[in-house]
């Protein structure tokens, strides 16, 4: 666990989406570690930015993941790490 209630996980997780996405299609999932949000891209983002793409299991994900481990506090980088590892569905 990440040392954070759940309620507080999903307020922070709530407001990282602000004016993302299309809140009408959301997704919540409480994993007991990690409270994850998944939504639609609305049609305007996806006009500007293309469809979503799973990158998990990717050199694309690694990079990523290079490229917010200095923004991730500590207890959240092995969560990070095991996401790695995570293969699409």
């Amino acid at each position: 666990m990440l040392g954070l209630p759940k309620r507080l996980m999903r307020t922070r997780a709530l407001r990282a989406l602000q004016l993302v996405g299309n809140a009408q299609y959301q997704w919540e999932q409480w994993t007991g570690t990690a409270y994850h949000i998944r939504r639609l891209v609305s049609v305007s983002e996806r006009l500007r930015i293309g469809e979503a793409v799973d990158c998990r299991g990717t050199e694309e994900a690694l990079r990523r993941f290079r490229a917010a481990l200095p923004f991730l506090p500590p207890e959240a980088i092995r969560l990070a790490q095991a996401e790695l590892l995570e293969v699409p569905r």
